[in-house]
């Protein structure tokens, strides 16, 4: 029997915009940051994004998420990811004092909000739309990362989309792609299996290679690893804090120790 309230019915936990919004605000308020509009969506929701780490930074790290409204576990994974860059710890602390991070949680807010399966209020699936932009949502994107290739001396490392699938998997570039930093996908990887010896790290390089995925614009645009970090729709939430927690420390070494290497050995503007 249904009642005059609403019943929600759902495969997984509920974290829609307010969840969202709100943590949004929260961790912002803790890094010192100010959550800011980087466009409106087609229905003139908010896109936020919010920055943090050294003012000036030369290096710079992307992470968005929530491109696909039913995709919660990505948003616990992207959570925890952007935490533990974001945490009290000397490593943690230590990238914050080199690198600068933009955080966009909610590219699609009319889609959550909407409950539609893959596409904006369009009807585009935004991330097949990262050469056309036809969408304001993607444009919002797009536009934030251009404005960091913009700052004087700026060099993005990585871009990183959080998705959901049936398991847990990384889509990389190309194995054939010259990437800057050289070879960070593998080995970031490679990295994650040896923290995790019983976890199976699925990867692959030639995923959606013919498709303008957000991964393929990102590497395309500015040569640095675009990546989109699956995690399975059945997977456990708190196995996605486990798992993701030590990738980000995984990601964070590796990167530290690109960008604290000579100039001269890569590819700089």
């Amino acid at each position: 029997r249904v009642g005059p309230t609403p019943t929600f019915v759902a495969s997984n936990h509920l974290v829609g915009i307010a969840e969202i919004e709100a943590w949004t605000a929260a961790t912002a308020a803790r890094l010192g940051a100010v959550p800011r509009e980087s466009g409106r969506s087609q229905a003139d929701r908010a896109i936020r994004a919010f920055e943090f780490g050294a003012a000036g930074a030369r290096e710079a790290v992307v992470v968005i998420g929530r491109q696909h409204p039913p995709e919660v576990a990505e948003t616990v994974g992207f959570f925890r990811f952007v935490e533990a860059v974001a945490a009290d710890t000397e490593a943690a602390r230590a990238f914050r004092a080199r690198f600068r991070v933009l955080c966009v949680p909610l590219v699609n807010p009319d889609g959550v909000h909407e409950g539609q399966w893959r596409s904006t209020l369009g009807a585009v699936d935004s991330n097949r739309d990262c050469n056309d932009f036809s969408q304001p949502e993607t444009a919002a994107v797009r536009d934030a990362i251009l404005e960091i290739q913009k700052r004087a001396d700026s060099r993005l490392f990585l871009l990183l989309d959080f998705h959901t699938t049936s398991k847990d998997s990384f889509y990389l570039p190309p194995d054939s792609a010259k990437t800057f930093p050289a070879k960070f996908s593998r080995r970031w990887v490679d990295a994650i299996q040896a923290r995790f010896p019983d976890y199976e790290v699925e990867s692959t390089g030639s995923h959606n290679v013919d498709q303008w995925t957000f991964k393929r614009w990102a590497f395309e645009t500015t040569g640095a690893p675009g990546i989109t970090y699956e995690l399975g729709s059945g997977t456990a939430p708190a196995k996605i804090q486990r798992i993701v927690q030590g990738a980000a420390d995984a990601a964070i070494r590796l990167l530290m120790e690109r960008a604290a290497a000579p100039r001269s050995e890569g590819p700089f503007p």
